[in-house]
């Protein structure tokens, strides 16, 4: 069994601080980096990034072409953190989240003329469009019963 002599021990150790502080140099952001990305998200007022939202969609038990909905809306920004909420309202034909986010969040509701049967909620960010049957943006709960009316919770999530 070899052992490896103090001094060798020593150079070793000191080798691999100076590797672990040049690749900690180059991987972990600097002082001013940090503070230009703190000034940018004071400024901005969110995170940006994958932001996402929780929408509450109330609907007539009973649906039609003319059919009442409502919505609940809370934005999130990228770290979680709420940026924008719509308490329930009427949605018709659409409203506008007021948010800390540099665009406005459109939700309107949309019926399929030819099958009244079929509801759906779109999105709009911008020049990003959706509805709530996108599965790889939206992920919808199951339907629950409050007197008179559907409730469906869904968590939607777009760039931001």
């Amino acid at each position: 069994m070899k052992f490896l002599s103090f001094s060798t021990s020593i150079v070793t150790l000191a080798t691999l601080a100076t590797f672990f502080f040049t690749i900690s140099s180059a991987v972990l952001p600097t002082t001013a980096a940090l503070a230009t990305r703190d000034s940018d998200l004071a400024a901005r007022g969110y995170a940006t990034g994958a932001c996402g939202m929780h929408v509450t969609l109330y609907t007539l038990s009973t649906l039609t072409y003319n059919n009442q909905f409502a919505v609940e809306v809370t934005l999130k920004d990228a770290k979680g953190v709420q940026i924008g909420h719509l308490d329930r309202t009427d949605l018709t034909p659409s409203v506008s989240v007021d948010s800390q986010l540099s665009l406005t969040m459109e939700v309107a509701a949309y019926i399929d003329i030819q099958s009244t049967s079929t509801a759906h909620i779109t999105f709009a960010y911008g020049a990003d469009k959706w509805a709530n049957i996108d599965t790889s943006r939206c992920t919808v709960g199951g339907t629950a019963r409050a007197p008179g009316t559907l409730v469906n919770d869904m968590d939607c999530g777009f760039a931001c």
